[in-house]
């Protein structure tokens, strides 16, 4: 009996997180330094001294998106559901369609010179040379909010019922939407704020003597500044466990919350840093389409498609856990049940260097008891990989070599086998969009966001 099996992987959706170990320059926009970053949906949108560049290809490709913008100088953003504000040197404009056409919303704001903004989904605040501003109505009124606060806003951000204020002068809180402000800079060193983010439970402030971490809402500061080379910090944003800081001379990050930082600065080709921002993604997911085909000889053949589906999830840069489903339609072949089994499997991948990897699996035929497996897997090179691994129920030793060129993967495996003795298993996958190994096309997906 000869049994083919062909697989072609028809889409896979990449929603990752990376921690940025090299930079690439992309492909515009060409407008100007870059003030401001914003990220709608799969869409990113670039601030700069002659407007507003859009790119729907993680910067690939940008195009300007200006429409209805009577000033081209765009200092911020903040993004609400599908409305997206911008702040300019003249006023505050919105635009609901992902940038096709701005409208002007500055009724009611007494300074039209727009430093900074900021929404809890409901408010919508924004930062001016002279104060705060709020609006109720989704930016179709201000109103000034800014008892015992009048100066210039460098930096709002919301965390949970409270608004900061980052000032020449430290760090100012709201807990009543702005309605009144109060002081809120005790331990900060150095009080000319020029960005405030949030991670979690703690509140960072980045300033011209570098960066501060508070854990009780702004009540208290620590500096944070082990491995930092520069102090002048522009910039702040986050990614789940990692936390990064632009400066005046490149870029750093944290992975424990300010407490120690290194450089990642590698490829950038100017070191002077506006803005940092994070699409937020965190998924892999994919569909494959197999054909199963049968042989017998003086029987003949048969043949019938089945469905795999899968996702990656990234819980740290290292460490990811995935999932599959095997034969999700329940094919089968001349309608016996059994002859293509319904799979499950999940798993933790950890990768100990760049291109060696540890593996767990948990995998369940519904047929028999579950089994557990354990392996490894080196890229020799980019195109190479050696893989090996072992497992019970039931007990037998895997090895085997993928090689994969361009669109091309072909994997071949022998297992041991408690009733089959020596086993041998090859296969192709077709993956477009993709080229070299499955798990260095991973990281240069990640590397490249």
């Amino acid at each position: 009996m000869r049994i083919l099996k062909i697989s072609l992987m028809v889409f896979i959706l990449s929603i990752t997180i990376s921690a940025q170990n090299a930079w690439q320059q992309t492909n515009g926009p060409y407008g100007g330094g870059v003030t401001s970053f914003a990220v709608g949906g799969t869409m990113i949108f670039a601030g700069t001294y002659d407007g507003i560049f859009r790119s729907t290809n993680d910067g690939q490709d940008w195009i300007g998106v200006n429409t209805g913008l009577s000033n081209t100088i765009i200092s911020s953003f903040t993004v609400s559901e599908s409305n997206i504000f911008v702040g300019t040197g003249d006023g505050i404009f919105l635009s609901t369609n992902n940038g096709l056409n701005w409208i002007e919303m500055s009724l009611g704001l007494t300074n039209k010179f727009i430093s900074s903004l900021a929404n809890n989904g409901t408010y919508v605040f924004a930062g001016t040379d002279s104060g705060v501003f709020i609006s109720t109505n989704n930016g179709t009124n201000w109103i000034e909010a800014n008892s015992g606060l009048k100066t210039r806003i460098y930096s709002l951000v919301v965390k949970e019922n409270n608004l900061f204020a980052g000032v020449y002068g430290g760090v100012f809180i709201s807990t009543n939407y702005g309605v009144s402000w109060n002081p809120a800079s005790n331990g900060l060193t150095n009080q000319l704020v020029y960005t405030i983010a949030v991670n979690g439970m703690n509140l960072y402030a980045g300033t011209a003597g570098g960066v501060f971490r508070s854990t009780n809402n702004g009540a208290n500061w620590v500096e944070v500044n082990s491995g930092l080379t520069n102090f002048y910090i522009t910039s702040i944003t986050n990614s789940a466990s990692n936390l990064f800081a632009g400066t005046y001379d490149g870029i750093f990050r944290s992975t424990n919350n300010g407490s120690t930082w290194n450089e990642v600065s590698t490829g950038l080709l100017n070191r002077h840093i506006g803005s940092l921002v994070f699409r937020e993604n965190i998924l892999f997911a994919g569909i494959s389409i197999n054909y199963h085909n049968y042989s017998i000889q003086n029987y003949g053949s048969t043949g019938v498609f089945y469905l795999n589906v899968g996702g990656l999830v990234y819980i740290l840069d290292e460490l990811r856990w995935g999932f599959y489903v095997d034969n999700l339609n329940k094919a089968s072949v001349a309608n016996l049940d059994d002859q293509i089994p319904m799979v499950f499997v999940t798993g933790l991948s950890y990768d100990v260097i760049n291109d060696f990897s540890l593996n767990f699996a948990l995998e369940k035929d519904i047929r028999f008891n579950p089994s557990v497996k354990f392996g490894v897997e080196y890229d020799i090179i980019e195109y190479l990989s050696l893989r090996a691994g072992t497992s019970n129920e039931p007990s037998r030793f895997t090895a085997g070599v993928g090689i994969n060129y361009s669109l091309f993967s072909l994997d071949y495996a022998f297992f041991t086998h408690q009733d089959l003795g020596l086993t041998h298993q090859a296969g192709i996958i077709i993956s477009f969009g993709k080229e070299g190994s499955r798990s260095s096309a991973v990281r240069k997906n990640l590397n490249s966001r």
